[in-house]
């Protein structure tokens, strides 16, 4: 691809118009080299060539750059690690996320999810992005940690979390790894980051080892799962060092996707004034004046196809690297998950400073006759575009440009 830089390659465009240069990319074919720095890169744009990388040749293909990048963080957590070890670790893990255990924590979602939308007041003006990460850090804190993570424990992983998702994504396009060890004000928030997130988690797995918290003995939350939790097939739990990879793993998936896709949910809705009022008229029908409850979730259908509409059009991550072994060297490879139709590739211009992948910005949201809904007017996301048609049971059509 031209346009490089020498020595930075095309590093400085994809970290500083992140949007144009994805969309650059697609239109020099179904494979395009660039640079990232040093290293030679390439784009893959066929949906074919694709899922060859990632799924019929998948074995082929390690893991890469970003994932590697992505141990400072997760260290060999269930995202980063690979091969045997990585099956090993989904052996264990699974059992754990089965349909009986996320039905408990829905109840923890919902009480959540219920105290920040009462902060909300009656047209106010909020930033939807940040409110709707913050639900989930919550979330995901509550779900892991019970009420045992205490007052100074949970600010210090608030505090820690965005700055650690901000590193890892300035790290993941740097042209060198030198920037990383350079004495910035960035390199040292990020160390001092990843230091308390260490020294508070790593604290209340040694309190839970020394008090023999077990998931069978009333501990309900996950991580006294994850202490008790065997290889069915070996009988082996994890080391101290292994559940606190997979804990750091869990913060980072359950926030930055989790906010991320809710925020391009409330967005659409409130670029589909009728897709919006079909969706409340349903779960007012359905539920009444009453909470709603996991069994509620299968009965709510045309949510569930908005769901569907949503996914097609967004996706948490922008792109998904792999690396490969080409006649004796190492080659990053790029795959990128934008296909004709789909907004993915908008997601990092639409960032609202939490330094992750996946968050549109979205300025509006109001309660009205005391319910919690996506503001029915306009609102600012930057980059947006319309996507194309969609199939029948999908329920975002192309906004009209304003």
């Amino acid at each position: 691809m031209p346009g490089g830089h020498p020595f930075l390659g095309h590093a400085l465009q994809l970290r500083s118009r992140p949007l144009e240069f994805v969309q650059a990319l697609r239109t020099y074919g179904d494979i395009v080299a660039f640079r990232l720095g040093p290293r030679d890169a390439y784009a893959v744009n066929h949906p074919d060539l694709i899922r060859r990388m990632l799924t019929t040749d998948a074995k082929s293909f390690a893991k890469g750059r970003m994932f590697e990048k992505g141990r400072l963080v997760a260290r060999n957590g269930l995202f980063t690690s690979e091969g045997d070890f990585h099956l090993r670790q989904r052996r264990i893990i699974q059992p754990l996320l089965r349909r009986a255990h996320i039905q408990q924590y829905t109840v923890t979602m919902r009480e959540i999810a219920h105290a920040r939308v009462e902060t909300w007041r009656d047209g106010q003006e909020i930033r939807m992005d940040r409110e709707l990460f913050d639900v989930a850090l919550a979330t995901v804190t509550r779900v892991l940690f019970s009420t045992r993570l205490g007052d100074h424990g949970a600010a210090a992983v608030y505090r820690s979390l965005p700055v650690l998702l901000e590193g890892l994504g300035r790290r993941a396009v740097a042209p060198i790894d030198l920037l990383d060890k350079l004495p910035t004000v960035m390199n040292y928030r990020f160390a001092r980051a990843l230091s308390q997130m260490r020294r508070v988690i790593e604290h209340i797995i040694s309190e839970y080892r020394s008090r023999g918290a077990d998931a069978d003995a009333g501990t309900a939350d996950l991580l006294a799962a994850l202490l008790a939790a065997r290889d069915e097939e070996t009988g082996e739990g994890m080391s101290d060092e292994q559940v606190y990879d997979e804990v750091v793993t869990m913060l980072i998936a359950g926030t930055e996707t989790t906010a991320g896709a809710l925020s391009w949910a409330c967005y659409l809705l409130s670029r589909h004034p009728r897709t919006q009022q079909r969706l409340q008229a349903e779960l007012e029908e359905q539920l009444g004046e009453r909470d709603v409850v996991f069994e509620d979730l299968g009965k709510l259908r045309f949510l569930q196809q908005v769901i569907a509409g949503w996914k097609r059009l967004t996706c948490a991550q922008t792109d998904v690297a792999r690396q490969a072994g080409l006649r004796g060297r190492a080659r990053t490879s790029t795959a990128l998950t934008t296909a004709p139709g789909i907004q993915s590739c908008h997601c990092r211009v639409a960032m609202a400073g939490q330094g992750g992948m996946g968050v549109p910005s979205i300025e509006l949201a109001r309660r009205r006759n005391g319910s919690s809904t996506g503001s029915r007017a306009p609102i600012t996301q930057v980059g947006a575009q319309n996507g194309r048609p969609l199939r029948q049971r999908q329920w975002f059509p192309p906004a009209r440009s304003p």
